[in-house]
């Protein structure tokens, strides 16, 4: 490879020097041996004056072998020699963006603009989008013409380094300021800053080595009005008018762009790789283009802008040195995008350094999200510290999610100008938003009384970076009731996951209320709970989970967090291991009872083997399989706490009954045959389960005001259990089928029939004989819990399921870009049972992979879902009761979304063995840009005469970056009125309105 150099008439254009030949009639030893291949976004192939073009568009590369050129557009002339072994390209490249070459050894050459010149033998191949148009006329070209018609030129002599006299102001880590400028001073005395003149070095034996300065990128420059001075002998540029200068990539993420009324621009010679100064903006700058000069410095002055891609400084003036990517602006106003919650963050302050590229530092620094000069609220610093940590590749894109980390010295969080909280440091980052405060809610909230509830995120108030992955709040509340503090976590990591909660109360009232069925149980006045969940991945397919739950009183859960009492996951202890890889996993768990009033098993431990879809005799069987052994300890709760007894309970032996610690052993094991009968599938299967239980649960007598009888135990269990499952698939498109009305473009039918029978035995053993320790071993067939223990079960059964599940299917969408959707569905369940049904709840279900894990009471079930459109949603269900020829339940519902300012859901829920039918009506109205409301009613129709069961009404205010919400609500259950004012930070969408902790209308994320 061969360059040229060019001259100053040109844009930038670099001398890229290589090993390589001028000329068609080089020697062979002169060309690279090796394939040449050519990509790029787009290509333009044509043929000028003789000569093959092709010009490249975007992400331009020629590999020829190990070596490389690459920029973003490009101009190439190929001139090939056809020979009998290899042809032979003579390719002549103009680069421009970016241009880059790598030799084999790793050298690099790189500049804005290069003209290469490269000879090759072998293959030459394209890829990329490639048209045959004429371009002789494009900008690209004609610059490319002109470089490539340039004369070489030899590169100046050397000259002898001189002491220089710099005026720029030189940037240190905390530069003294001079007192701002005021209007009626000249721009080009105001951006004099004398500095001294580096003393001449003494001399020496050696030649003292310069010292190394930054390769100063391009810097485009526009003015309306300007003159050239020297000053001092160095020549300076006093521009005014509309004043922009620009450095770097357009296309890239780091781009800088400077905007003034007036400034002063500083010009330099003496700097390595030396380039000229240019305009893409025309002739303005013929009289200041000198060979060798490039731009080092800019004083700004008036409506200064400096901004880099969506992050950018205002101020009255400012200067920056090219040469250290340092700058000092006074007055600023930093402005950039929270991405992840799409909301601006400004800083204003008494003085900003840009102390390189990705770094800043301010001086009494106010931090807020409101656009206004004196915001609601900020976050006053007396020193800030930014870093934008968002990775990038070496073009400047943004290969990753945007980030800043933060460190805010003497910082205090303010309301209105007035602080409400100090912290000496803290460090963070942009992502959490500006304010430690997440939420803040005032008023009465139901029977904990009036009082404040307060969300923050931890790491901010610890003055702590946040962990990747890791969300942390703190909740501090102070109500009628008592003190509440809490700590939560979350992370998720690719290695781990998992959730801790800490809660400590101080309750002065010592007693609970769950209605007037359930009033003034007693409460210890120190309460609280720690709940500890983690997943570890580990290597070769392991995965360990470890769970720790402690809760002081058996009541507390239902009183502060009845979401999870009611929808959560059991409250549990233990260590569980496994091994996962392909069709088979290994299990190990082990498990302990922290909390006595709960009713659980112990596993000491307990282990597990599965075994899914095996095939046997060459495919023609699918074998399951799944083993349990452990030793195990079953644990009732006891009926004392606190010194106090339940609230209605008796003396039982069984208080705080626990077994001996035995052997239980477990194994199923299921083989299927699948058979097919042209379109149908069918699958006879059997399936065999033997259970032991070191000791059994006998000779115990019953609580008082549950039963009177004993117990009878039994040590061994054998099932057994023979079916057939069948189904088919059958379908009809009717294309034809054409309706505005319901957006409906074409039908397709499918109907998917399934049929299960079976017949099962226990041999004798029912659920009542067995230690009620796992419905799933010890519960098999239907049972009927009666406080913490499960009685009589079918000893024998069967039964017939039979199951069509229908969808029908339309086109929607755009008449060149339809997808297919479900237009309704309609699934219909009967199922009929060969045993005693008294003892069962009235709504049957049928669970396919486990037969005996059925609720298996005589029943008809359908489900229907109806798109209607793509914001419309009709449901529906119903359960019919076979053996009381009764509707046992049943619902329907619609939902509605109009976006942006309308969602409704309406529906009933009728349930006869509750005697309710309950109407639910939720909407959600924007009324305009500023107020929002929502509402929520339940009201039950047959409930004696009928009654209100809650209402909810939310009225929402938008403020400068904040939200305010007024909630009122009624939960007749308890017969509590809830009155609240909540504020929080917009952007947090994840905050809930209501009752805080009291909120029953959402469900538990602790699962």
């Amino acid at each position: 490879m061969s360059g040229l150099p060019m001259g100053s008439g040109l844009r930038r254009i670099a001398l890229a020097a290589a090993l390589a030949l001028f000329g068609s009639g080089a020697a062979a030893e002169d060309y690279f041996r090796a394939d040449a291949e050519l990509t790029g976004k787009q290509m333009y192939a044509f043929t000028s004056e003789g000569e093959n073009v092709t010009i490249v568009l975007g992400q331009f590369r020629l590999a020829i072998g190990d070596r490389t050129i690459s920029g973003r557009d490009a101009v190439l002339w190929i001139h090939t020699h056809a020979r009998e072994q290899a042809d032979r390209h003579d390719i002549t490249v103009y680069i421009e963006g970016d241009a880059r070459v790598v030799e084999p050894a790793g050298a690099t050459t790189t500049d804005h603009v290069m003209l290469v010149t490269v000879r090759s033998e072998g293959k030459l191949t394209a890829a990329g989008l490639l048209a045959d148009r004429p371009l002789e006329d494009f900008p690209l070209y004609k610059r490319a013409l002109e470089a490539r018609r340039r004369p070489a030129r030899r590169p100046p002599k050397p000259v002898a380094a001189q002491p220089v006299k710099r005026e720029a102001l030189l940037l240190t880590k905390r530069p003294a300021l001079t007192p701002a400028p005021t209007a009626r001073t000249r721009p080009e005395r105001r951006a004099r800053v004398p500095v001294p003149a580096e003393p001449r070095p003494k001399p020496r034996t050696a030649p003292a080595e310069a010292p190394e300065r930054r390769t100063i990128q391009p810097v485009n420059f526009h003015a309306d009005d300007f003159n050239v001075q020297t000053v001092d002998g160095r020549r300076v540029v006093i521009a005014r008018g509309n004043i922009y200068l620009s450095q770097g990539d357009p296309d890239s993420d780091l781009f800088l762009e400077l905007r003034s009324q007036s400034a002063v621009v500083f010009l330099e010679k003496d700097v390595p790789e030396k380039t000229d100064v240019y305009s893409p903006f025309g002739p303005k700058l013929t009289g200041i283009k000198r060979t060798g000069e490039v731009v080092t410095g800019v004083y700004l002055e008036g409506d200064v802008v400096i901004a880099r891609g969506e992050r950018y400084f205002r101020g009255p003036a400012a200067f920056y040195d090219f040469t250290t990517d340092r700058a000092i602006v006074v007055d600023p106003v930093f402005r950039t995008v929270q991405k992840q919650r799409n909301i601006p963050i400004y800083i204003r302050a008494r003085e900003a350094r840009v102390l390189s590229a990705r770094e800043m530092w301010f001086a009494d620094a106010r931090v807020t999200t409101s656009d206004f000069y004196t915001p609601t609220y900020h976050i006053g610093a007396r020193s800030a510290y930014v870093m934008d940590t968002t990775p990038y590749d070496q073009d400047g894109k943004r290969l990753g999610e945007q980030g800043w980390s933060t460190k805010l010295e003497d910082v205090t969080f303010n309301i209105r100008g007035i602080p409400i909280l100090y912290i000496p440091v803290t460090r963070g980052n942009l992502e959490q938003g500006n304010t430690a405060l997440r939420k803040a809610q005032f008023g009465k909230h139901g029977h904990l009384g009036w009082g404040v509830e307060t969300q923050w995120h931890l790491f901010r108030l610890l003055g702590l970076v946040r962990p990747e992955g890791f969300k942390g709040r703190v909740e501090l509340d102070w109500l009628e009731r008592g003190g509440i503090a809490g700590l939560n976590m979350n992370y998720a990591r690719k290695d781990f996951t998992g959730y801790h909660m800490l809660y400590g109360v101080l309750d002065k009232e010592g007693k609970d209320q769950f209605g007037t069925e359930r009033d003034n149980i007693h409460a210890p006045g120190g309460r609280g709970r720690v709940l500890m969940r983690h997943k570890q991945f580990l290597r070769n397919d392991w995965q360990l989970q470890f769970e720790l739950s402690y809760i002081c009183d058996r009541n507390f859960l239902e009183e502060f967090f009845p979401d999870e009492f009611f929808a959560g996951k059991e409250q549990e202890t233990l260590l569980y291991a496994k091994k996962q890889k392909d069709n088979w996993a290994f299990t190990s768990l082990l498990k302990g009872r922290l909390n006595r009033f709960q009713q659980q098993t112990e596993s000491w431990p307990d282990l597990g083997l599965y075994l899914v879809g095996e095939p046997l005799a060459g495919d023609r069987l699918t074998f399951f399989h799944e083993s349990h052994a452990g030793m195990k300890r079953f644990l009732l709760p006891n009926a004392t706490r606190f010194g106090r007894r339940w609230r209605g309970s008796h003396p039982s032996p069984l208080d705080e009954y626990a077994s001996n610690t035995f052997l239980r052993l477990d194994t199923r094991n299921e083989v299927n045959l699948p058979l097919h009968a042209g379109p149908i599938n069918i699958v006879p299967y059997a399936t065999g389960r033997l259970t032991y239980w070191g000791d059994d649960w006998g000779d115990q007598t019953l609580p008082a005001n549950v039963h009177a009888e004993r117990l009878e135990g039994e040590q061994c269990r054998l099932y057994g259990q023979i079916g057939v499952r069948a189904n088919t698939h059958i379908w009809a498109v009717y294309d034809g089928v054409e309706s505005r009305l319901w957006d409906v473009h074409r039908l397709k039918h499918i109907i998917t029939p399934e049929v299960t029978t079976w017949l099962a035995s226990a041999h004798g053993v029912t659920p009542r004989e067995l230690f009620p320790m796992d419905p799933g071993i010890e519960g098999i067939g239907s049972l009927t819990r009666r406080g913490n223990l499960l009685f009589q079960g079918p000893e024998r059964t069967g039964g017939l399921v039979f199951n069509v599940y229908q969808r029908l299917q339309t086109k929607r969408g755009p008449a060149d870009d339809r997808r297919t959707v479900d237009w309704m569905r309609l699934n219909l369940s009967l199922g009929i049972y060969d045993n005693d049904h008294d003892n069962v709840p009235s709504v049957g279900r049928f669970f396919s992979y486990r037969p005996e894990y059925s609720q298996d009471r005589n029943h008809l079930n359908a489900e229907y879902a109806w798109n209607i459109s793509d914001s419309t949603l009709l449901l529906a269900d119903a359960y019919y009761d076979i053996d009381d020829q009764q509707f046992a339940r049943g619902n329907i519902g619609l939902a509605v979304q109009r976006d942006p300012r309308l969602r409704y859901y309406a529906g009933v829920r009728y349930i006869d063995d509750a005697d309710r039918a309950v109407g639910t009506f939720g909407v959600n109205y924007k009324i305009n840009r500023k107020y929002s409301v929502s509402a929520f009613e339940q009201y039950d129709f047959a409930f004696e005469d009928g009654q209100n069961l809650s209402t909810s009404v939310t009225v929402t205010r938008k403020l400068p970056r904040w939200y305010a919400a007024f909630t009122f609500s009624y939960d007749n259950s308890s017969g509590e009125v809830t009155m609240l004012v909540t504020f929080w930070p917009e952007g947090i969408s994840e905050v809930r309105l209501g009752g805080g902790k009291l909120s029953l209308l959402g469900r538990s994320d602790k699962n």
